[in-house]
């Protein structure tokens, strides 16, 4: 929450905060493949106690974007996984289509890559190591969920709605417009874009 409006990142407060506090509403937003995966949540007036805060008052950009960091890697892990397991039903599929039996193939060497970012990213974790890593794995994974779930949907439209999730993936935890440009400044150092 906001409580400095005359500083950008050290104006904000990290708190856990009650949902069924007054002054919240919650409305579910439905995807495109139907479910409400993704809520709205409003604040109006809410209070919120000060033992709630995490970290100190002001410092929450330094709270959110740590907590980031490790929803960027817990998330990754079921989009990888699960990305081998669609390409392993897809090569059944499409084994007399060369062509997309080349699709499956590239696919595949490139899910193996980001699985071995994703054991990397882990174990950098464990021992403290922070970096770009887990938005370099969320961008990697997120896009590499989205063609393989493209690529099945095209081949067996009954497995359409993995295909449909994986839009929302890729807006989740931070666009991958957003991890890209953690990438250029924090790993390549680049100017910060404006």
């Amino acid at each position: 929450m906001r409580t400095d409006p005359f500083s950008r990142h050290g104006g904000l407060t990290y708190a856990i905060v009650d949902l069924d506090s007054p002054g919240i509403t919650i409305r579910p937003l439905r995807t495109i493949g139907g479910p409400s995966e993704f809520c709205e949540v409003r604040f109006d007036e809410v209070r919120v106690p000060l033992a709630n805060v995490i970290g100190t008052v002001g410092e929450g950009w330094q709270v959110a974007t740590t907590t980031l960091l490790f929803e960027r890697s817990t998330i990754t892990a079921p989009m990888v996984l699960g990305s081998l397991h669609a390409l392993r039903r897809l090569s059944r599929l499409v084994a007399d289509d060369p062509i997309a039996t080349a699709e499956v193939a590239e696919l595949t060497v490139r899910a193996l890559a980001v699985r071995a970012l994703l054991e990397q990213s882990v174990a950098e974790q464990e021992a403290g190591i922070e970096g770009a890593g887990p938005s370099a794995l969320k961008l990697l994974a997120t896009e590499l969920n989205y063609e393989v779930r493209h690529l099945h949907a095209r081949h067996d439209q009954s497995v359409s709605q993995p295909w449909f999730t994986s839009f929302g993936l890729r807006i989740g935890g931070g666009t991958s417009e957003i991890q890209q440009t953690i990438i250029a400044e924090r790993v390549l150092g680049l100017p910060r874009h404006r």
